[in-house]
């Protein structure tokens, strides 16, 4: 019976695998060996992340975003493994995304034409639309044919969290990143001290070539919109963790 059980678990735990690698079609940084599954929602500190795991783990972090033997794969046994994530407040993600996305129209490059990143070509943008006019567009585009820098966060979880009962699944607010940062220390070796004892969060100042400088220009239905398409994130507040009360699993190996 015990090995019928153990086989019923190992099944669950695949099919599971295999249901997340295909609904999500997003990347996972996945490090087997300490049973730790991050889910990277864009816009929401996942450089960050990414750079304080593969420094943890004693790996490059040159290629942050292309890290492939670390993905989730269909294969892979999610029995005992502690998923991760974190959010942030959707206006401050749909600023950083159009800052980031959408530049000045003289400005070109090998991944923007006229100002636009490469990943929004296919929408056909307008080179230097305002903030509003993106916010206008965004709330137009439902999350099936949204690109993920934009795409609601609730979607993006939503598989993890439908399947919650056989994950240990966290989701963190973006303001909680450093500290909890800090608490994922104890799950590697202590060797490697050296290389996980720096936080760095990324981004916070960078300033990219091109960014159209100058106020957003915020008014009442531009914010009314930016709730309205992204109501299920305003949510998540609601379920997200402290980071002074993380308490990795038992199983972990983490006392």
């Amino acid at each position: 019976m015990g090995l019928l059980l153990r086989e019923r678990g190992r099944r669950l735990a695949n099919a599971l695998a295999n249901r997340i690698t295909v609904e999500t079609n997003l990347p996972t940084l996945f490090l087997r060996d300490e049973k730790l599954l991050y889910v990277d929602i864009p816009k929401a500190g996942c450089s960050s992340v990414r750079h304080f795991l593969l420094s943890a783990k004693g790996l490059s972090t040159k290629k942050l975003h292309n890290q492939q033997s670390l993905r989730l794969t269909r294969k892979d046994d999610l029995r005992e493994v502690w998923c991760f994530t974190f959010v942030r407040d959707p206006l401050e993600r749909l600023i950083s995304c159009y800052r980031d996305k959408i530049r000045h129209p003289r400005f070109q490059s090998k991944r923007f034409k006229d100002g636009v990143e490469s990943s929004l070509w296919r929408y056909g943008l307008t080179p230097g639309l305002s903030f509003g006019e993106f916010v206008r567009f965004v709330a137009n585009v439902p999350d099936v044919e949204a690109d993920h820098h934009f795409r609601s966060q609730s979607d993006i979880i939503s598989p993890f969290q439908e399947v919650a009962s056989a994950l240990d699944f966290k989701i963190w607010w973006i303001e909680e990143m450093a500290s909890t940062l800090a608490s994922l220390r104890k799950l590697f070796p202590p060797q490697q001290e050296r290389v996980s004892g720096q936080i760095v969060i990324r981004n916070k100042s960078l300033k990219n070539p091109g960014v159209q400088e100058g106020p957003i220009g915020l008014d009442k239905a531009t914010l009314d919109l930016v709730q309205s398409r992204y109501s299920a994130d305003y949510t998540l507040r609601e379920h997200a963790e402290k980071s002074s009360a993380l308490r990795p699993p038992r199983e972990l190996g983490v006392r």
